[in-house]
């Protein structure tokens, strides 16, 4: 019997069955048996979904069909995708295989799944009844690891029987390295045990041991982390990334691993992870390089020794204190030296920050105080802010009692209406030439502080908001300028000097603000839109600030060119928050603000009616 179809897909719930034997040779047909009935029969007393892109040929001799042209076939946890698939429902068995194509090349090799483990191999066998299979040239991949075989027999749910097979964890179709044992038990989710154990690097037999037995347990737990085999142009071969793995506990745990070059030299590595959830987590990492670069014999052979040091660590003290820190200290040419990645090694510079964040629930308050550090890996220089220290606190009305903070602008008195916000920092800069150089060590530190008083007060439908800024920065020291004239050559030489002592340069801004609200309605009732509202909100902003470069305010300096030219210069332009405003500002500004609304009908029994904003400008 043949049946020619396209992407047909059957639904097997009973035995295939024909009261007339030559019916079979013209059509496919089901009783009307239920599963428990089948279930006597066949077996089989589930669900079985397949299909077949070219054909599906069913014989009610034999009881036996045989899907060809990609077919798939889905039993349970059960699912396989082959070339062509038979199916005996008397035995309950089915086997699979590919097709060679025209080059001769296999292709729609089986693959199947069970129980969430994939398997691949040239012929499959299993038993719906036991649950066992058998793989020929077979392939699988477990928990990150890779499992190749002659032979893959599953005799349970979780073990495997591979003859003359392999593992490793290295994803490539040729691995680098692996195991290879002629005997292999498979324990999922357990162990693996093995006769003898041959282990190879690039096909190289290193060592080999008459049994092994490998731990292959689910989740963290500890073990030996497998190397990697590679090839470097200035140190020779090597193997990579070889160490231990300790699952300490459930809150931490740590892995070491080491480099060896065949032309001298070595990596070390350890990193410690710590995590309590809701509470803290973070890191500890170092490393140290003993690298040879050239042959033993090369005249010019150098010697590199490098270190690198991480450190991280994030702490919810309580719900309005944070603790975060991510230190990276290195030395110049550790990740140059030791590293693959492109961006580490291109990379000139490496920043540490830690930070510790606090809030006062309801007083507007909050603090963070910061540790910066950035080296130069070039050059070796390193500037720190040691500390740096900010404080805000947000918009309060202090002459606001409790009684008032829920009335209108109509019902408080103009000192309720004033209001003012706060900002300070602090900041101590500390920068080296060098690492290890503290003779040309360069500290300097500076403080701002910022508050801004406004007012809302209404007259009629106009909004008025006067607001005065004030600025004040601090200093220990300041730069001035000489020009000193070549009398031979007439040539320009600026010179600077610093000056130290205690500089306050304090500056302000004015201003005021006028507001106010027109409203335009359309009201359709069409189409369920109740209305339209457009609302135009011109606001006139008149700002003014004194120029502070004036001589008045001793904040600039002056020299003279050669030529004459007259040239203005800030005390304060290399200071940490940098000096006064230049030049005299009185300006206005207008800004016209347009918002169109709509309304519609409510759509539910709430009665409550939708507002959806259409456009927003300015």
């Amino acid at each position: 019997m043949l049946i020619r179809t396209l992407s047909i897909t059957f639904v097997l719930t009973m035995i295939l069955a024909c009261s007339h034997e030559g019916l079979a040779q013209d059509t496919t047909t089901t009783s009307n048996k239920s599963p428990a009935d089948t279930s006597s029969e066949a077996q089989i007393d589930t669900v079985v979904t397949y299909s077949a892109t070219d054909s599906i040929v069913y014989s009610i001799t034999s009881r036996e069909m045989t899907l060809y042209g990609k077919s798939q076939m889905t039993y349970q946890s059960f699912k396989l995708n082959a070339a062509m698939i038979t199916i005996n429902w008397d035995t309950s068995i089915l086997s699979a295989n590919g097709k060679p194509d025209s080059s001769g090349k296999m292709i729609d090799e089986p693959v199947f799944n069970d129980g969430g483990e994939t398997y691949n191999g040239s012929i499959v066998t299993y038993d719906f009844k036991t649950q066992k299979g058998r793989v020929k040239v077979g392939t699988t991949v477990i928990d990150q690891g890779y499992y190749k075989g002659k032979v893959i027999k599953k005799f349970a749910r979780d073990q495997l029987y591979v003859a003359d097979g392999s593992f490793t964890t290295c994803d490539r179709t040729i691995p680098d390295y692996y195991f290879q044992s002629s005997k292999m038990k498979i324990i999922l989710k357990d162990q693996i045990i093995a006769r003898p154990v041959i282990f190879y690097i690039e096909g190289v037999p290193v060592f080999a041991l008459p049994f092994g037995v490998f731990p292959n347990k689910a989740g963290r737990r500890s073990g030996i982390i497998p190397p990697a085999y590679g090839e470097s142009a200035l140190r020779g071969r090597y193997l990579s990334h070889f160490g231990y793995f300790w699952a300490i506990n459930d809150y931490a745990d740590l892995t070491t691993t080491a480099d060896w070059y065949t032309r001298g030299g070595y990596v070390l590595r350890s990193g410690l992870r710590y995590a309590l959830r809701y509470y803290f987590s973070g890191s500890i990492y170092g490393a140290y390089s003993y690298l040879y670069t050239g042959e033993s014999k090369d005249p010019d052979r150098t010697l590199d020794k490098e270190w690198n040091l991480i450190l991280t660590h994030d702490q919810t003290i309580d719900p309005t204190t944070r603790l975060v820190a991510n230190f990276n200290l290195s030395s110049g040419n550790y990740y140059r030296n030791t590293s693959t990645d492109y961006n580490q090694i291109l990379q000139q510079n490496i920043v540490s920050d830690a930070s510790l964040f606090k809030t006062w629930e309801g007083s507007g308050n909050s603090i963070s105080l910061n540790i910066h550090r950035d080296q130069n890996l070039q050059t070796g220089s390193v500037t720190m802010n040691l500390p740096s220290i900010s404080f805000s606190h947000s918009q309060s009305f202090p002459f606001r009692s409790k009684e008032k903070m829920n009335l209108s602008t109509d019902q408080l008195s103009w000192y309720d209406l004033l209001g003012y916000s706060y900002s300070g920092q602090f900041t101590n800069t500390i920068s080296n030439q060098s690492l290890a150089s503290t003779q040309q060590r360069n500290v300097s530190y500076g403080a701002l502080h910022q508050i801004t008083i406004n007012a809302t007060p209404k007259a009629g439908y106009i909004n008025v908001s006067p607001f005065l800024s004030l600025t004040d920065k601090m200093y220990g020291s300041r730069s001035l300028q000489t020009n000193l004239i070549n009398p031979l050559t007439g040539a320009d030489s600026i010179v600077s000097t610093t000056s130290h002592g205690f500089y306050n340069i304090w500056y302000f801004a004015a201003g005021i603000s006028a507001s106010t609200r027109l409203f335009g309605i359309v009201q359709p009732n069409m189409f369920g839109i109740t209305a339209f509202r457009h609302t135009v909100q011109p606001t006139v902003t008149f700002t003014y600030q004194p120029d502070f470069s004036d001589p008045f305010w001793n904040y600039y300096g002056t020299y003279y060119l050669a030529n004459g030219t007259r040239q203005r210069y800030s005390y304060y332009q290399n200071n940490i928050y940098g000096g006064a405003p230049q030049g005299k500002v009185m300006s206005i500004g207008v800004n016209i603000g347009n918002n169109f609304e709509m309304k519609t009908l409510a759509n539910d029994t709430s009665n409550i009616e939708n507002k959806y904003q259409l456009l927003n400008i300015g």
